[in-house]
């Protein structure tokens, strides 16, 4: 969870927030607005080592080898389309996430010459922009007050939901 949402959430609350339930709302805040274009950010162009390449954010939206956009295999699809395509070098036609870390997708084949790949994904779940964090924290406590807690109160619930969707609107003008 972004430090300075948590600060947030933690300030509008007055304390009462519960941490542990709004790191798992936050998440899924962030995956809700994942679909919102304003959201994504394409990395800079870089050089894979071995066909892998790091995805930052949380959902990758495309990847692309020298400007051209890559689909995405399963391991199953990798494997009858290209049998040996672990061990394969030339001109990358897709690429597969199954079989490497979440943060990482493989291309296959890998790269025989470097080459540059460049991916689209949402923000990380640790670095939102600054004008992005107050709207999500307005999401994170509307839905905090929504669920049945101690601290449960629908009416901040609703008017933090609206702010937040609101402000979300607003970026979306710009």
């Amino acid at each position: 969870m972004d430090a300075n949402v948590q600060a947030l959430v933690t300030n509008l609350s007055n304390g009462e927030a519960d941490l542990v339930e709004c790191a798992r709302i936050y998440n899924d805040v962030l995956t809700r607005l994942a679909t919102i274009p304003i959201l994504a950010q394409f990395t800079p162009t870089i050089a894979p080592v071995s066909g892998t390449v790091a995805v930052p954010g949380i959902s990758l939206l495309l990847a692309f080898y020298e400007n051209v956009q890559l689909g995405e295999l399963s391991v199953r699809e990798a494997n009858w389309v290209l049998p040996n395509w672990r061990e394969a070098v030339g001109t990358p036609v897709a690429f597969v996430r199954e079989s490497v870390p979440e943060v990482q997708l493989q291309l296959v084949p890998a790269p025989n010459d470097g080459g540059n790949a460049q991916t689209l994904s949402t923000y990380g779940t640790d670095t939102l922009p600054i004008w992005l964090q107050l709207p999500v924290a307005l999401l994170v406590l509307a839905d905090e007050y929504q669920r049945e807690s101690d601290h449960q109160k629908i009416e901040v619930s609703e008017a933090a939901g609206a702010l937040g969707q609101f402000l979300i609107q607003l970026l979306l003008k710009r």
